[in-house]
């Protein structure tokens, strides 16, 4: 649900309210130990919804050395103001009844957009290096990493970036008889990441990929054949509670009068 009051009024929440889902768990809990307390239940309020902004400062640097090193390299730190993500509440199906609220037949969840209060912080850096080594071969690598400051309990942020990612590749865009083969080798692997979505929250596996390709140029006809695959070793690996997993893509293609 948006986070404008008129979806809130559209479901009622004044006359059946939305209680915060920790509450709803601590009754829950004094349901199973025999004596509910529904003044366990705390109702979510909500304040004005309003725009996110954000002030950002970056530096960085790129630089090539001996003609042969390219080296990029950069910093940054972002704070937002009234930062958008969600929270989770519980409403009773029908009209108000607390005893509702137990059972998943008779109440309904709702993840609703909201400003998360205070300044929310997000900062990274990330470096890269390009070698170009003798016979057309180069070989390069990068390291990235994004993290997300402190947030308010059961608020969801939908930061589901991991910690680090890096690549590494090796590739030669000519070599052979005529320097007419060509070729190209990517190393990829992320970290384990918090992941948090309207499916649920919980720790995703990081992940390791091999994406490769293999080519050959007709030069008389200026074209050129290329065969080649991401996941290569069709590792199944998911980004994300209820997403499908993925597994390798391998395409075989032919490209005519582009040099």
């Amino acid at each position: 649900m948006g986070g404008l009051p008129q979806l809130r009024d559209y479901y009622n929440f004044s006359s059946n309210p939305g209680f915060t889902l920790a509450s709803v768990q601590a009754f829950g809990a004094s349901a199973l130990a025999g004596a509910p307390n529904p003044t366990l239940l705390k109702v979510q309020n909500f304040g004005e919804f309003k725009p996110e902004s954000s002030t950002s400062f970056e530096v960085g640097y790129k630089g090539l050395f001996a003609k042969t090193i390219l080296v990029d390299a950069y910093v940054y730190n972002s704070k937002y103001q009234n930062f958008i993500g969600g929270i989770t509440v519980i409403q009773s199906k029908g009209s108000y009844n607390p005893m509702n609220l137990l059972f998943e037949s008779s109440r309904i969840g709702y993840s609703i957009s909201t400003n998360a209060p205070g300044e929310v912080t997000v900062k990274g850096w990330g470096a890269s290096a390009d070698v170009l080594l003798p016979k057309n071969f180069t070989i390069g690598a990068n390291l990235y990493s994004d993290v997300i400051g402190d947030l308010p309990p059961n608020f969801v942020s939908y930061f589901n970036t991991s910690k680090y990612r890096a690549n590494l590749t090796l590739a030669n865009t000519a070599f052979g008889k005529n320097g007419r083969y060509g070729f190209n080798v990517v190393y990829r692997t992320t970290s384990n990441f918090n992941y948090e979505g309207t499916f649920g929250t919980g720790e995703m596996p990081g992940y390791k990929t091999i994406d490769a390709q293999v080519s050959y140029k007709f030069p008389a006809i200026k074209s050129v054949f290329k065969i080649g695959g991401t996941n290569i070793l069709n590792k199944y690996y998911r980004t994300g509670w209820g997403n499908p997993s993925i597994g390798g893509l391998y395409y075989v293609s032919f490209a005519y009068n582009v040099f």
